[in-house]
Protein backbone atom coordinates (compact mmCIF):
# COMPACT_ATOMS: atom_id res chain seq x y z
CA UNK A 1 0.00 0.00 0.00
CA UNK A 2 1.62 3.39 -0.91
CA UNK A 3 0.87 6.31 1.51
CA UNK A 4 3.22 8.56 -0.02
CA UNK A 5 0.94 11.09 -1.29
CA UNK A 6 -1.27 12.44 0.74
CA UNK A 7 -3.49 15.13 -0.92
CA UNK A 8 -0.39 15.82 -3.46
CA UNK A 9 -1.16 16.55 -7.07
CA UNK A 10 0.33 18.11 -9.88
CA UNK A 11 -0.57 21.25 -10.27
CA UNK A 12 -2.03 22.11 -14.14
CA UNK A 13 -4.07 24.23 -15.76
CA UNK A 14 -7.94 23.93 -15.11
CA UNK A 15 -9.36 22.39 -18.34
CA UNK A 16 -12.14 20.79 -17.68
CA UNK A 17 -12.53 16.99 -17.76
CA UNK A 18 -15.63 15.10 -18.05
CA UNK A 19 -16.20 11.56 -16.86
CA UNK A 20 -18.54 8.77 -17.08
CA UNK A 21 -18.50 7.13 -13.51
CA UNK A 22 -20.40 4.37 -12.06
CA UNK A 23 -20.97 1.74 -9.48
CA UNK A 24 -22.17 -2.03 -9.98
CA UNK A 25 -22.33 -4.53 -7.23
CA UNK A 26 -21.99 -7.64 -10.08
CA UNK A 27 -22.81 -10.61 -6.95
CA UNK A 28 -20.35 -13.30 -6.24
CA UNK A 29 -20.46 -15.95 -8.19
CA UNK A 30 -22.43 -18.04 -5.78
CA UNK A 31 -26.16 -18.78 -7.45
CA UNK A 32 -26.84 -21.64 -9.59
CA UNK A 33 -28.46 -21.88 -12.97
CA UNK A 34 -29.75 -18.83 -14.38
CA UNK A 35 -28.16 -16.08 -11.63
CA UNK A 36 -24.40 -18.15 -11.70
CA UNK A 37 -21.61 -15.75 -12.97
CA UNK A 38 -21.45 -17.85 -16.35
CA UNK A 39 -24.92 -16.59 -17.15
CA UNK A 40 -24.82 -13.37 -15.75
CA UNK A 41 -21.14 -12.37 -17.50
CA UNK A 42 -22.85 -11.52 -20.81
CA UNK A 43 -24.72 -9.23 -19.29
CA UNK A 44 -22.50 -7.65 -17.32
CA UNK A 45 -20.44 -6.91 -19.67
CA UNK A 46 -23.20 -5.67 -22.10
CA UNK A 47 -24.24 -3.39 -19.59
CA UNK A 48 -21.00 -1.91 -19.14
CA UNK A 49 -20.22 -1.51 -22.41
CA UNK A 50 -23.52 0.26 -22.61
CA UNK A 51 -22.86 2.59 -19.79
CA UNK A 52 -19.41 3.82 -21.71
CA UNK A 53 -17.77 4.28 -18.53
CA UNK A 54 -14.11 5.92 -17.91
CA UNK A 55 -14.31 4.65 -14.80
CA UNK A 56 -16.01 2.65 -12.13
CA UNK A 57 -16.73 0.66 -8.94
CA UNK A 58 -17.71 -3.05 -8.51
CA UNK A 59 -18.23 -5.01 -5.54
CA UNK A 60 -18.12 -8.38 -4.28
CA UNK A 61 -16.12 -10.12 -7.37
CA UNK A 62 -13.52 -12.85 -6.62
CA UNK A 63 -10.28 -12.51 -9.06
CA UNK A 64 -11.86 -14.98 -11.67
CA UNK A 65 -14.71 -12.41 -12.35
CA UNK A 66 -11.92 -9.24 -12.48
CA UNK A 67 -9.99 -11.37 -15.15
CA UNK A 68 -13.24 -12.28 -17.14
CA UNK A 69 -13.99 -8.75 -17.15
CA UNK A 70 -10.82 -7.51 -18.23
CA UNK A 71 -10.76 -10.19 -20.97
CA UNK A 72 -14.56 -8.93 -22.35
CA UNK A 73 -13.54 -5.69 -22.10
CA UNK A 74 -9.69 -5.41 -22.84
CA UNK A 75 -10.00 -1.70 -23.04
CA UNK A 76 -10.31 -1.30 -19.37
CA UNK A 77 -7.88 -1.97 -16.41
CA UNK A 78 -8.63 -2.61 -12.89
CA UNK A 79 -6.74 -2.06 -9.68
CA UNK A 80 -8.22 -3.72 -5.93
CA UNK A 81 -6.26 -6.28 -3.80
CA UNK A 82 -8.57 -9.35 -2.14
CA UNK A 83 -10.25 -8.66 1.50
CA UNK A 84 -8.25 -11.97 2.07
CA UNK A 85 -10.68 -13.81 4.20
CA UNK A 86 -13.09 -16.62 3.32
CA UNK A 87 -15.21 -14.84 0.39
CA UNK A 88 -12.31 -13.75 -0.99
CA UNK A 89 -13.58 -10.86 -2.51
CA UNK A 90 -12.75 -7.47 -4.22
CA UNK A 91 -13.71 -4.05 -4.19
CA UNK A 92 -12.00 -3.10 -7.00
CA UNK A 93 -12.18 -0.17 -9.92
CA UNK A 94 -11.90 -0.23 -13.52
CA UNK A 95 -10.58 2.79 -15.62
CA UNK A 96 -9.96 2.92 -19.60
CA UNK A 97 -6.17 2.76 -20.01
CA UNK A 98 -6.03 4.88 -22.65
CA UNK A 99 -6.92 7.76 -21.00
CA UNK A 100 -5.91 7.40 -17.38
CA UNK A 101 -2.51 6.45 -15.76
CA UNK A 102 -3.05 5.20 -12.49
CA UNK A 103 -0.08 6.56 -10.71
CA UNK A 104 -0.78 5.48 -7.38
CA UNK A 105 -2.62 3.24 -5.22
CA UNK A 106 -3.43 1.41 -2.44
CA UNK A 107 -5.88 -0.51 0.12
CA UNK A 108 -6.99 -0.08 3.52
CA UNK A 109 -9.27 -2.45 5.37
CA UNK A 110 -12.12 -1.13 8.35
CA UNK A 111 -10.63 -2.16 10.94
CA UNK A 112 -8.59 -0.25 14.58
CA UNK A 113 -5.22 -1.56 12.25
CA UNK A 114 -6.69 -0.56 8.59
CA UNK A 115 -2.97 -0.68 6.92
CA UNK A 116 -3.01 -4.56 7.01
CA UNK A 117 -5.16 -7.09 6.41
CA UNK A 118 -7.90 -7.46 10.00
CA UNK A 119 -11.23 -7.27 11.08
CA UNK A 120 -11.00 -6.07 15.13
CA UNK A 121 -14.85 -4.59 15.26
CA UNK A 122 -17.00 -7.60 14.39
CA UNK A 123 -17.88 -7.09 11.22
CA UNK A 124 -19.31 -10.01 9.32
CA UNK A 125 -16.93 -9.89 7.01
CA UNK A 126 -13.23 -8.63 6.02
CA UNK A 127 -14.20 -5.01 4.48
CA UNK A 128 -11.36 -3.35 2.14
CA UNK A 129 -11.59 0.35 0.19
CA UNK A 130 -9.22 0.18 -2.69
CA UNK A 131 -8.25 3.80 -3.92
CA UNK A 132 -5.96 5.36 -6.76
CA UNK A 133 -4.93 8.10 -8.18
CA UNK A 134 -5.73 8.77 -11.84
CA UNK A 135 -4.08 10.82 -14.07
CA UNK A 136 -6.08 12.13 -17.10
CA UNK A 137 -3.78 12.09 -19.93
CA UNK A 138 -5.04 14.32 -22.24
CA UNK A 139 -5.10 17.54 -19.64
CA UNK A 140 -2.62 15.94 -17.01
CA UNK A 141 -5.30 16.66 -14.59
CA UNK A 142 -5.59 14.10 -11.30
CA UNK A 143 -8.22 13.07 -9.66
CA UNK A 144 -8.47 10.41 -6.61
CA UNK A 145 -10.44 7.06 -6.71
CA UNK A 146 -11.97 5.03 -3.82
CA UNK A 147 -14.46 1.95 -3.77
CA UNK A 148 -15.45 -0.03 -1.21
CA UNK A 149 -18.37 -2.50 0.08
CA UNK A 150 -19.49 -1.70 4.23
CA UNK A 151 -20.91 -4.30 5.65
CA UNK A 152 -24.73 -5.69 5.57
CA UNK A 153 -25.34 -7.04 9.06
CA UNK A 154 -23.05 -7.21 12.31
CA UNK A 155 -22.66 -10.74 13.66
CA UNK A 156 -25.09 -10.17 16.32
CA UNK A 157 -27.90 -7.75 15.32
CA UNK A 158 -29.15 -5.40 12.89
CA UNK A 159 -28.66 -2.17 15.20
CA UNK A 160 -24.71 -3.57 15.63
CA UNK A 161 -24.57 -3.41 11.68
CA UNK A 162 -25.66 0.22 12.05
CA UNK A 163 -23.34 1.01 14.73
CA UNK A 164 -20.64 -0.93 12.78
CA UNK A 165 -21.63 1.13 9.08
CA UNK A 166 -21.12 4.16 11.16
CA UNK A 167 -17.52 3.69 12.57
CA UNK A 168 -16.48 2.56 9.20
CA UNK A 169 -17.78 5.81 7.62
CA UNK A 170 -15.74 7.54 10.05
CA UNK A 171 -13.09 5.83 9.18
CA UNK A 172 -13.32 6.46 5.47
CA UNK A 173 -13.71 10.03 6.08
CA UNK A 174 -10.33 9.80 7.68
CA UNK A 175 -8.63 7.86 5.22
CA UNK A 176 -9.96 9.57 2.28
CA UNK A 177 -8.39 13.33 3.82
CA UNK A 178 -5.31 11.10 4.78
CA UNK A 179 -4.93 10.26 1.37
CA UNK A 180 -6.51 13.21 -0.98
CA UNK A 181 -5.69 16.25 1.28
CA UNK A 182 -7.77 18.91 -0.74
CA UNK A 183 -7.62 17.22 -3.93
CA UNK A 184 -10.56 16.16 -5.95
CA UNK A 185 -12.19 12.42 -5.06
CA UNK A 186 -14.50 10.26 -6.23
CA UNK A 187 -16.24 7.31 -3.45
CA UNK A 188 -18.31 4.80 -5.13
CA UNK A 189 -19.44 1.72 -3.72
CA UNK A 190 -22.32 -0.27 -2.12
CA UNK A 191 -22.37 1.27 1.29
CA UNK A 192 -25.28 -0.81 2.27
CA UNK A 193 -26.82 1.75 4.08
CA UNK A 194 -29.84 4.62 3.44
CA UNK A 195 -29.72 8.67 2.13
CA UNK A 196 -31.08 9.20 5.91
CA UNK A 197 -28.45 6.78 7.82
CA UNK A 198 -25.60 8.55 9.79
CA UNK A 199 -23.19 6.74 7.48
CA UNK A 200 -24.10 8.77 4.59
CA UNK A 201 -24.45 11.74 6.74
CA UNK A 202 -20.91 11.60 7.57
CA UNK A 203 -19.62 10.56 4.22
CA UNK A 204 -21.57 13.30 2.65
CA UNK A 205 -20.76 16.38 5.24
CA UNK A 206 -18.09 17.12 2.31
CA UNK A 207 -18.92 14.85 -0.21
CA UNK A 208 -21.83 15.45 -3.04
CA UNK A 209 -24.16 12.50 -3.54
CA UNK A 210 -24.99 12.15 -6.77
CA UNK A 211 -28.38 11.41 -6.59
CA UNK A 212 -29.38 14.91 -5.10
CA UNK A 213 -26.35 16.68 -6.82
CA UNK A 214 -26.97 16.57 -10.40
CA UNK A 215 -28.10 19.19 -12.29
CA UNK A 216 -31.14 17.13 -14.16
CA UNK A 217 -33.53 15.29 -12.50
CA UNK A 218 -32.15 11.64 -11.65
CA UNK A 219 -33.50 8.82 -13.73
CA UNK A 220 -34.49 5.47 -12.94
CA UNK A 221 -35.40 3.27 -10.25
CA UNK A 222 -34.51 4.61 -6.52
CA UNK A 223 -33.89 1.96 -5.00
CA UNK A 224 -30.76 0.13 -5.86
CA UNK A 225 -31.02 -3.53 -4.95
CA UNK A 226 -33.39 -5.74 -6.42
CA UNK A 227 -32.70 -9.18 -5.58
CA UNK A 228 -33.10 -10.34 -9.28
CA UNK A 229 -36.45 -9.57 -8.97
CA UNK A 230 -37.74 -6.28 -10.87
CA UNK A 231 -40.85 -6.41 -8.80
CA UNK A 232 -38.91 -5.85 -5.78
CA UNK A 233 -39.85 -3.13 -4.09
CA UNK A 234 -37.36 -1.45 -2.51
CA UNK A 235 -36.98 2.49 -1.72
CA UNK A 236 -33.82 2.51 -0.20
CA UNK A 237 -30.60 3.58 -2.10
CA UNK A 238 -27.37 1.75 -0.79
CA UNK A 239 -25.25 1.92 -4.01
CA UNK A 240 -23.71 5.60 -4.17
CA UNK A 241 -21.57 8.02 -6.44
CA UNK A 242 -20.04 10.22 -4.16
CA UNK A 243 -18.09 13.28 -5.01
CA UNK A 244 -15.89 16.72 -3.81
CA UNK A 245 -17.12 19.73 -4.58
CA UNK A 246 -14.35 19.64 -7.33
CA UNK A 247 -16.91 18.27 -9.52
CA UNK A 248 -20.53 19.15 -11.00
CA UNK A 249 -22.85 16.41 -11.47
CA UNK A 250 -24.36 16.47 -14.97
CA UNK A 251 -26.63 13.69 -14.50
CA UNK A 252 -27.43 10.60 -12.38
CA UNK A 253 -29.47 7.42 -13.58
CA UNK A 254 -30.27 4.22 -11.90
CA UNK A 255 -30.01 1.73 -14.77
CA UNK A 256 -32.77 -1.19 -15.18
CA UNK A 257 -33.07 -1.55 -18.67
CA UNK A 258 -31.41 -5.00 -18.65
CA UNK A 259 -33.74 -6.39 -15.88
CA UNK A 260 -36.19 -9.42 -17.02
CA UNK A 261 -37.42 -11.81 -14.64
CA UNK A 262 -34.69 -14.83 -14.32
CA UNK A 263 -32.33 -12.67 -16.84
CA UNK A 264 -30.12 -10.12 -14.68
CA UNK A 265 -26.65 -8.70 -14.80
CA UNK A 266 -26.45 -8.94 -10.73
CA UNK A 267 -29.35 -8.33 -7.83
CA UNK A 268 -27.99 -4.73 -8.17
CA UNK A 269 -28.69 -2.22 -10.81
CA UNK A 270 -25.78 -0.93 -11.88
CA UNK A 271 -25.70 3.44 -11.50
CA UNK A 272 -24.05 6.02 -13.66
CA UNK A 273 -23.28 9.47 -13.30
CA UNK A 274 -21.79 11.91 -15.62
CA UNK A 275 -19.26 14.47 -13.81
CA UNK A 276 -17.47 17.15 -14.75
CA UNK A 277 -13.89 18.19 -12.76
CA UNK A 278 -14.64 21.97 -13.02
Amino acid sequence: MSLASCGTVRKVPATPVDLIVGNFNLRGDIDKGDNSWKMRRPRAVERIKAANYDVFGTEECYGYMLEDLRSAIPEYEFYGQCTGDRTGTYSAFFYRKDRFDLVESGDFWFSPTPERISNGWGLNYLRICSWGRLREKGSGREFYFFNTHLDNKGKKSVDESTALRTKCATLLVSKIKELAGNAPAILTGDLNAGPDSEAIRLLTENMQDAYLATVTPPEGPTGTFHGYKPSYKNSSRIDYVLASPDFEVRSYRCVDTDITEGHCASDHYSITAKLVLK
